[in-house]
């Protein structure tokens, strides 16, 4: 199969016009002029977008989609109420439909990724559902099962769970891999923390975590804040000498290395961000979600001179409207101005590095045939400004993974999603 575009936008590579790629088993084998393509091939399936561009599918670094059926707790609220009814929803699904609510949760996610010009995910997987749909349907994912809510005895019975979850034929699925999510330092105890870090170097699983998602977390560490009678109820006790900082908590129970995804980062010290900078860790930045919830905005300024690595994520439908990598991306570069370029390859080959996914984010030969196609007015004139600048998820026009097309929009559609906002 030949698809082309009016401009095509390798990521590695410079960008050329009126150009395509050329797929065979699901990996892209040539890219260049189409009309070339088009002389050595011609019995080749083409399919043209002549008013679009022709991008790296984009990747989502942290989204939840077990949670994407909860659409209506997206709106301004303060984080800790906004969790707790998170939490009581949860609770309430999973004891009413249990299995069938989470699976038809993630499949509205995935479908909605896929409208979004999104070919893979990080996912943190709370119920265990998002990688079976994720599977069937095709998209790419990294797995990060979630532990939550353990204190020390609990981890005897939680992390045999997580072992027989990580064996289950799903991850047999080149598309699929797992990690580890302990989910903060906050709701585990560090006995657990030292077990999940264990079981991650036995199996080489990478790891994500929420870390300074809120202010009270470093209150927290003062020990007082809204975070601290939570924690003493769940029975979770956290470091009680510790009096250092965040990051130097995870550095203490040795969570912190090239392979962690470290999620938010809103409410971080100096020397949090340089502890992190140095463990080779990588942020993902969450910015309309921390201000739907009030967290605030990350000092990316502060995140540049530490030396941060970066990539973007949506974090789940519970807390964003929809998974419109672009708004994350224009949201952040209103105090972080950086060139049309190095935001695309945040978008695409850098986030696919940060998840482990070594296949994906570039149209090169040899690389997973993972392409959006967008529809920007500019056409062959287009630059990596224009993507950064006019992509939408209403100006997505096809998602292709591994060489199958797995969303086209039509015309009828675009309205569609335009009223539901």
């Amino acid at each position: 199969m030949i698809i082309s575009a009016a401009r095509v936008f390798p990521v590695t590579s410079p960008s050329a016009a009126y150009a395509g790629v050329r797929v065979t088993g699901g990996v892209i084998r040539e890219v260049g002029p189409i009309g070339e393509l088009l002389r050595t091939h011609p019995k080749e399936r083409h399919l043209a977008f002549p008013d679009s561009v022709l991008i790296p599918g984009l990747v989502n670094a942290h989204t939840h989609l077990e949670y994407s059926l909860f659409r209506t707790m997206a709106r301004p609220t303060d984080f800790l109420p906004w969790i707790r009814g998170l939490v009581r929803a949860s609770r309430l699904r999973d004891s009413f439909w249990g299995a069938s609510h989470w699976e038809k949760a993630a499949a509205s996610g995935i479908r909605r990724c896929l409208r979004s010009g999104i070919t893979a995910i990080g996912d943190v997987v709370t119920y265990g559902a998002s990688p079976v749909v994720a599977q069937r349907a095709g998209i790419r994912m990294r797995a990060y099962l979630e532990a939550v809510a353990l204190a020390g005895s609990s981890s005897e019975e939680s992390l045999p769970r997580l072992e027989s979850a990580l064996s289950s034929d799903t991850f047999l699925s080149p598309r699929i891999a797992p990690g580890l999510s302990p989910h903060s330092i906050y709701t585990l105890s560090p006995q657990v923390l030292s077990a999940l870090r264990s079981l991650a170097g036995r199996r080489s699983l990478p790891l994500g975590m929420h870390v300074g998602e809120t202010r009270h977390e470093q209150d927290l560490l003062r020990g007082r804040g809204p975070l601290a009678p939570q924690v003493r109820r769940w029975g979770l006790p956290f470091g009680p000498s510790f009096r250092g900082s965040l990051a130097g908590y995870l550095e203490e129970h040795g969570l912190l290395s090239t392979k962690t995804l470290l999620f938010h980062g809103t409410h971080l010290t100096d020397r949090d961000l340089s502890k992190i900078a140095a463990s080779g860790a990588t942020m993902v930045t969450c910015p309309r979600s921390n201000a739907l919830l009030r967290c605030g905005i990350p000092d990316y300024q502060r995140w540049r001179k530490a030396g941060i690595r970066f990539v973007y994520g949506t974090d789940s439908l519970a807390s964003v409207p929809d998974f419109d990598l672009f708004e994350e991306a224009r949201l952040v570069r209103r105090s972080l101005p950086e060139s049309g370029s190095v935001i695309l390859r945040r978008l695409t080959l850098g986030a696919a590095e940060a998840l482990g996914l070594a296949g994906s984010g570039s149209l090169e030969a040899g690389r997973d045939a993972d392409l959006a196609l967008l529809r920007i007015p500019a056409g062959s004139a287009a630059t990596e400004e224009d993507v950064v600048t006019q992509g939408a998820v209403s100006r997505i026009a096809a998602t292709v993974v591994g060489g199958r097309l797995l969303y086209r929009r039509r015309s009828r559609e675009a309205a569609a999603i335009r009223r539901e906002g």
